[in-house]
């Protein structure tokens, strides 16, 4: 909301990328495949706990994309998140709410596969 509402004041601009954000491609890529995850996790057979090494995977996978991400795509210009940016005065809370997010989503995971 941000981004549409604060950072883009003309009113065309504004719904191209509300268009955009909502365009098929990115429901696709954010929504369904967020859908298709919980039900291979909830209901996949057979099911087994989490444990260290899943997060350890987690933060090997985030540490990997921020290199790519900071090396290789921001010095192309490619800025696919904004609140990323090492430019961005709040970037490292940025950064750290995606940390305690996943740390959060390991526990709460953690919980709903071992109740079941």
């Amino acid at each position: 909301p941000a981004i549409t509402f604060v950072f883009i004041k003309e009113a065309e601009r504004r719904w191209n990328f509300v268009k955009f954000a909502f365009g098929f491609r990115l429901m696709q890529l954010h929504i369904f495949n967020i859908v298709f995850a919980v039900l291979n996790s909830a209901w996949a057979q057979p099911r087994r706990p989490l444990h260290l090494g899943d997060l350890n995977a987690i933060f090997v996978y985030m540490a990997t994309y921020m290199v790519f991400y900071y090396f290789v795509l921001d010095r192309l210009g490619i800025h696919l998140y904004p609140i990323f940016s090492p430019r961005a005065p709040w970037v490292v809370f940025s950064w750290l709410l995606v940390v305690a997010l996943c740390v959060y989503g390991y526990h709460w995971w953690s919980a709903v596969l071992a109740a079941n």
